[in-house]
């Protein structure tokens, strides 16, 4: 008989820390065929209420009138992301999840539709603020060496930024100017404390900000990454796009 699992993701982490999770819980569910199963996702970083972020941000749940098992996400989904993955990992987790629709979520859509999309584009994803907690952080020339370096050697039309940091913002400006674009009005810390530990008031719109930044990455034509959890997402967005880690030192939850 299959059993009724309810999985609890209550962690208080990044954004996409939490959301990978839930998304290697839903491989464990996939793999195992069960379909009888309830997430439960609160975070007190994006959020006032006690919503369930999972209906709102995944898909929603048919409510299960018991359950047999109850455990946290990191039971299930704890082992799947590392800082450096095979490809087959993006791979499988696109897969999943188109099985579950995730593709169809309303807030995913509206973000990828007012994501940048440029021709010809180059990304770089570089994370700042607290990321040395995770490995040394790699000096700000290697980071414009190699988009210069890579930049030259094709043909791109331009330069998108994902980061968290807003000085990242003004360097790459300073070195290639107009050729940089990025999404404007999304919050970016001015210091090393993370965004979403910053104790902003619009909670919400962090998700939304960091969304649009990821998706924005993933629709470039080949991306320099940083070891992230914001990576990894990109990469199960589009795992067919073209890729290189800059930085696989890091080790990153």
């Amino acid at each position: 008989m299959t059993k009724n699992f309810q999985i609890l993701q209550h962690r208080n982490c990044g954004f996409f820390s939490d959301f990978n999770l839930i998304v290697a819980c839903l491989h464990y569910f996939y793999n195992n065929k069960h379909e009888k199963f309830n997430i439960h996702w609160n975070n007190i970083l994006y959020q006032n209420g006690n919503e369930n972020l999972f209906i709102k941000y995944f898909f929603e749940l048919d409510e299960l009138p018991f359950f047999d098992e109850t455990h946290h996400a990191e039971i299930f989904g704890g082992n799947l992301f590392k800082s450096t993955n095979d490809h087959e990992v993006f791979l499988n987790s696109h897969l999943i999840l188109k099985f579950y629709k995730y593709f169809e979520n309303p807030i995913f859509l509206e973000c990828m539709n007012n994501c940048i999309k440029n021709d010809a584009c180059l990304g770089i994803h570089i994370r700042g603020t607290d990321h040395y907690l995770h490995g040394e952080l790699l000096d700000e020339s290697f980071y414009l060496n190699e988009l210069e370096k890579k930049f030259n050697s094709y043909p791109f039309k331009s330069i998108f930024v994902a980061t968290d940091e807003a000085r990242y913002i003004d360097l790459l400006t300073k070195r290639f100017g107009n050729l940089v674009t990025y999404n404007n009005n999304i919050a970016r810390s001015l210091s090393k404390v993370a965004v979403h530990m910053s104790g902003a008031p619009y909670k919400e719109k962090l998700i939304t900000d960091v969304l649009m930044d990821a998706l924005s990455l993933s629709c470039c034509e080949d991306i320099l990454i940083t070891s992230s959890n914001v990576s990894a997402y990109t990469l199960m967005i589009n795992p067919y796009i073209k890729h290189t880690f800059i930085d696989k030192h890091i080790l990153y939850s």
